[in-house]
């Protein structure tokens, strides 16, 4: 890995380490969701771990004052091993950030609560109907899981930051204040933002004036 690269001087405030190449919602502007990239894999332990030796070893990630982002195109609850990857996380003492869509309960200890900085769950809407254009789950699943992995966790003494990433599309807009209420029955945070097209070939398209009037 590059063993010649001299300790850098100055960290990176946030490292992301994909821990999941998959993901199993179907977000049609995401370049996962849209299926416009290949199915990628689960990390290896031992590279996670090699990994995680070498961003510290030569200064890129400094664990006092960084966060690591163990996710970006995929689904991090997938991963069959995602309690060994806390376990591997929690030997180096870093702080870390995970997202989910919150259609997989993992199986949550102390352990993961150790040097878990934030939470987010993704969500597109607060409605079935919504969920049907995005994600594609089962919007009432989904909010079972939401409260089952807040209550865990609280459980457990966990008391950093949860935080709704509550996406605004045109067509859910009116169902931000259902979701603001569910938050705050939970005790957690919401934070509403635009929704943007995170898929290459569909942004080309948008420049281009090619993509289909359904989808603009």
């Amino acid at each position: 890995m590059g063993k010649n690269i001299k300790k850098l001087e100055k960290s990176f405030p946030r490292v992301y380490v994909e821990i999941s190449g998959i993901c199993n919602a179907k977000c049609p502007y995401c370049v996962t969701g849209a299926q416009n990239q290949p199915q990628g894999k689960f990390i290896d332990l031992k590279l996670f771990r090699r990994i995680l030796e070498y961003i510290t070893d030569k200064g890129i990630f400094d664990k006092n004052t960084g966060n690591l982002w163990i996710y970006k195109w995929g689904e991090p609850f997938l991963h069959p091993e995602f309690s060994d990857i806390i376990h591997i996380i929690n030997d180096f003492e870093i702080n870390y950030m995970v997202s989910t869509n919150g259609s997989i309960v993992p199986e949550i200890t102390p352990s993961m609560t150790k040097y878990l900085k934030t939470l987010y769950f993704s969500m597109p809407g607060f409605s079935q109907y919504s969920y049907d254009k995005i994600h594609g789950f089962s919007f009432e699943k989904i909010k079972e899981n939401i409260t089952a992995i807040v209550n865990k966790l609280k459980g457990y003494g966990y008391n950093k930051e949860i935080t709704i990433l509550y996406h605004i599309y045109r067509f859910n807009m009116k169902e931000t204040e259902l979701c603001k209420e569910f938050a705050s029955k939970l005790g957690i945070n919401i934070f509403p933002y635009y929704a943007g097209i995170m898929d290459f070939w569909q942004q080309i398209a948008l420049i281009e004036g090619t993509m289909e009037k359904e989808q603009l």
